[in-house]
């Protein structure tokens, strides 16, 4: 049981490391001066990681 709980825990935080390096990737592609589409993207990304850490 422990070691189940375990391996979810790592897949999910190895997705939500995944998720959150496609969205620099994405912010620092395609809005390279565009502070509000950054912000948007910042959002996001704390959205996200309040999703990961319940």
């Amino acid at each position: 049981m422990l070691i189940r709980l375990n391996e979810s825990a790592t897949f999910s935080a190895g997705f939500l490391l995944l998720s959150l390096v496609l969205i620099v990737i994405m912010v620092t592609g395609l809005c390279r001066n565009d502070r509000r589409c950054a912000i948007r993207f910042y959002r996001l990304e704390n959205e996200l990681i309040r999703a990961g850490s319940f």
